[in-house]
């Protein structure tokens, strides 16, 4: 995997913790340690009996994970340092004779890389002093979770973000695939969209701007073929195209919204896989995902290109 499909990997990774929460989030963490950690043993909820408070160990370390992943990563504090107290207890209970015991206790938390509250830090500490044969009781954040993640192979990479895309490789679209996206799009829900502005800025100028880094080679070389969305609309009407516009448009108003709190230098790039994962449907294998996400790229570079998505750059400001 060359450094350009690294960084959008990233970005698919990061969007998706961003959108997943509860089991969504479980399921992922699951994922990635299963393939970093060759003695990770995922727990299966069993009934009644429920996990006993283990979302996955290490048995032979006596190494223990609890995931906590609630929609809003800013919930009190007090309900956090709660559940480290009352899950350890439980954990301690139900697994403290298994193998060597539990010596390691790392709490998962989906903090959406907003951090975690020192008082997450102080609740941990606390439980070394409460259960002297406990080394290790520390915070697991999605940082950690990235990290884990570069540790495996490209393909087990490719498998969890849904497909790379190496921005330096995008074939010739499919036409069919091309049409089934855009009919994906003009499809989905309504949502506010902003009037259209007919701009066609230089393109290293708006992309500069908006803050686009990773994904800058993908817009880039997805540009070179946004003749082929011109062509499609040969064959429709011009509503066509304005309805087109229009919903790509009330998705970057969305998307806009929900990373309103991301860091400065991530935000353009997770706008811009957001929309691009909105674009397309969600029940597609890894390959053909990877197809569909090419076409939207393209599509997505051709309304770039006109400032009917992202902005353009403000003229005579520094």
């Amino acid at each position: 995997m060359n450094s350009q499909e690294k960084l959008l990997a990233r970005v698919f990774f990061k969007n998706k913790v961003l959108l997943a929460n509860g089991q969504a989030f479980e399921d992922l963490f699951t994922q990635i340690m299963t393939y970093s950690r060759p003695g990770f043993q995922p727990v299966n909820p069993q009934g009644k009996i429920g996990d006993r408070k283990n979302d996955g160990f290490e048995s032979a370390l006596g190494r223990y994970f609890q995931v906590f992943a609630p929609e809003d990563s800013t919930i009190k504090e007090s309900a956090t340092t709660k559940k480290i107290k009352t899950d350890f207890a439980g954990l301690h209970k139900h697994w403290q004779s298994q193998g060597v015991g539990i010596k390691e206790f790392y709490f998962v938390l989906n903090d959406k890389y907003n951090g975690a509250y020192p008082t997450t830090q102080t609740a941990l500490n606390d439980l070394k002093t409460a259960y002297p044969t406990l080394d290790v009781a520390d915070k697991f954040l999605c940082q950690h979770l990235e990290a884990e993640l570069f540790l495996i192979n490209d393909e087990q990479i490719s498998y969890v973000v849904g497909g790379v895309l190496d921005p330096n490789n995008i074939g010739t679209v499919d036409y069919e695939i091309l049409s089934e996206v855009l009919t994906h799009i003009r499809d989905l829900p309504p949502l506010p969209f902003i009037p259209g502005k007919l701009i066609a800025p230089i393109l290293d100028e708006k992309i500069v701007f908006n803050g686009l880094v990773a994904t800058r080679a993908l817009l880039e070389n997805s540009w070179h073929q946004c003749g082929v969305v011109d062509d499609y609309f040969k064959f429709e009407s011009n509503f066509a195209k304005m309805e087109l516009r229009d919903k790509l448009n009330a998705l970057y108003v969305d998307a806009k919204l929900n990373n309103q709190s991301a860091l400065d230098s991530d935000r353009g790039d997770l706008i811009f896989i957001e929309i691009l994962e909105n674009m397309i449907p969600n029940d597609l294998n890894n390959p053909t995902r990877k197809l569909y996400r090419e076409a939207a790229a393209i599509i997505m570079a051709a309304f770039f290109d006109s400032c009917d998505i992202f902005e353009e750059p403000i003229i005579g400001i520094s």
